[in-house]
Formats: C-alpha cells, sequence, structure tokens
C-alpha cells in the first residue's frame, strides 16, 4: 500500500518536472496538439514534395527515352480534343 503510494507520487512529480506535464499543469495542452499537429502537417507537406519530385523526375526520363511516342500521344490526345471542341460547336 505504502509502495503503491510512494510510486503515484513519484509519478506525479515526473509529470510535472517533464515539458508536456508543466505544459498539462498550466493548461498548454491545445498549444502542443497544436504544435503536434503542425509538425505532422510539415512532414506530410515534405513527404508529398519528395514524391511530387520523384514522379516528375521519372515523367521526364520516360519523356527523354521516348520523345517520339510522348508527341505522337501529344499529337492524337489534340486532335481528339479539338474534334470534341468542334462538334460541340456544331450543335
Amino acid at each position: 500500500m505504502a509502495l503503491s503510494g510512494f510510486r503515484s507520487v513519484l509519478r506525479t512529480r515526473e509529470e510535472a518536472s517533464s515539458p508536456v506535464g508543466i505544459c498539462k499543469s498550466k493548461g498548454y495542452i491545445g498549444y502542443m496538439e497544436t504544435r503536434e499537429v503542425s509538425n505532422r502537417m510539415q512532414e506530410w507537406q515534405q513527404r508529398a514534395a519528395e514524391k511530387a519530385k520523384d514522379y516528375g523526375q521519372k515523367a521526364d526520363q520516360y519523356v527523354r527515352e521516348n520523345t517520339w511516342m510522348t508527341i505522337g500521344i501529344a499529337a492524337l490526345v489534340g486532335a481528339v480534343i479539338g474534334y470534341l471542341i468542334s462538334s460541340s460547336r456544331e450543335d
């Protein structure tokens, strides 16, 4: 019984001396949660930027390796879009 009470006091003292414990005791827990969310969003943004850069490099490499195929596909897509636009104007 006395040992569990002593552990409780130690745990309370450790929490009070830690930055999170101080924030909890002073009511700054909302600030800590906001900071954590902000840090997670920055990490997500950094990962997204890295993936976008990787995809851009892969697309660039594909276009460089398959130049004529890319030009043909672009011309075909342009012709289809042009046909769709011109047929919608006739109606």
